[in-house]
């Protein structure tokens, strides 16, 4: 059996497999921050609002209000952990969770209503 030649088409289909840039391209890490560094820690008052958060589902069933709450869950989460000030982090947070509940609110609103239920 003979191997088939060797083509460049089929380097370059391999190259697209081949995740993130190559080491010579990478920037260079340095001993205070680096890419693998931990994310900074959540800040105890974020658990307010991931709780309030969480806790949707448990007073509106359903997968709709589900992702609703595991995205303010995560916003909440990701907003609490940048370096933003205090005040602008909590409004935001505070904003999230508010829209969660609300948009579950919705979601329940039209649930029942296209169920005869209203």
């Amino acid at each position: 059996m003979s191997t088939p030649p060797h083509n460049d088409a089929s380097a370059e289909r391999k190259s697209i497999f081949t995740s993130g840039p190559s080491a010579e391209n990478r920037p260079a890490m340095s001993e205070e921050g680096s890419e693998s560094a931990a994310p900074p820690a959540m800040p105890g008052w974020a658990w307010i609002f991931i709780v309030a958060c969480g806790i949707i589902p448990l007073f509106a069933i359903g997968l709709l209000t589900l992702a609703i709450a595991a995205g303010g869950v995560c916003g909440c989460m990701a907003v609490s952990r940048r370096s933003w000030p205090a005040l602008a982090r909590v409004g935001l947070c505070l904003a999230i969770t508010v829209a969660c509940w609300a948009g579950s609110i919705v979601v329940v609103i039209v649930a029942a209503w296209g169920m005869g239920r209203l």
